[in-house]
């Protein structure tokens, strides 16, 4: 589990956790058992929220109080950060882009691939021959009739059964 860094640590007991701590937390957000892994992708977009909703002023509501200022920045410095850097190791991880959208050029390029890759796989089977099916068993008795007649020419059974499929 990561660890979160000390200017978000500070700020979040110092004005969060009255309100957001607990099964009971206000918008049920309760920061203190709130995961620190930002690799998953949930966590990363809470904290995110939590960031912005403290960036924007709407967190610690107004009624709360003075918020001291030296430490709302540092809360902004070090929330920022470490956000910036899970973005960065998950960029170095998967790229930039983690999928990517075709365009109608390729799709239509695959498309034309796969009515090929159909075609070519009709017209091949027009051609195979079928074989007569009999009862499920057949095969087995005929290879243990092989086997039983050539029981005396030295060969092992698998030999046997491999000359008779």
């Amino acid at each position: 589990v990561a660890k979160i860094p000390q200017g978000v640590d500070e700020f979040v007991r110092s004005n969060c956790l009255d309100c957001h701590e607990g099964p009971d937390a206000d918008g049920g957000l309760d920061l203190a058992t709130l995961g620190r892994d930002l690799q998953n992708d949930n966590l990363f977009a809470k904290w995110e929220r939590v960031f912005d909703r403290v960036h924007q002023g709407e967190m610690p509501p107004k009624d709360y109080g003075e918020v001291d200022a030296e430490q709302l920045q540092g809360f902004l410095q070090s929330a920022g950060d470490w956000l910036h850097e899970s973005q960065q190791h998950d960029r170095e991880s998967f790229g930039r882009v983690r999928g990517r959208r075709l365009t109608n050029v390729q799709l239509e390029r695959y498309q034309l691939r796969i009515n090929c890759y159909v075609l070519e796989t009709v017209a091949l089977a027009q051609h195979v021959v079928k074989q007569p099916q009999g009862d499920a068993g057949d095969g087995a008795k005929q290879a243990q009739l092989a086997v039983d007649a050539h029981e005396d020419d030295g060969r092992d059974e698998e030999a046997v059964y491999e000359d008779v499929l």
